[in-house]
């Protein structure tokens, strides 16, 4: 029980620094799931050219 009301007021005292960290994480997670949307994707494929986008994000990701 200790060790989460140390976390909790340390997370409390340093709330800009993490608030940070967890906003530039949820950022990379919902490009990772942008990305992988994409690729998945099957309109996408069957588009003209869509293979070669497909490529493209393979080669970014």
């Amino acid at each position: 029980m200790i060790h989460y009301r140390l976390a909790w007021s340390s997370l409390k005292r340093n709330k800009q620094q993490y608030g940070l960290f967890v906003f530039a994480s949820a950022i990379l997670v919902a490009l990772n799931f942008i990305f992988l949307a994409l690729i998945a994707n099957t309109s996408l494929k069957n588009a003209n050219g869509g293979n070669y986008i497909v490529i493209y994000i393979y080669a970014l990701f």
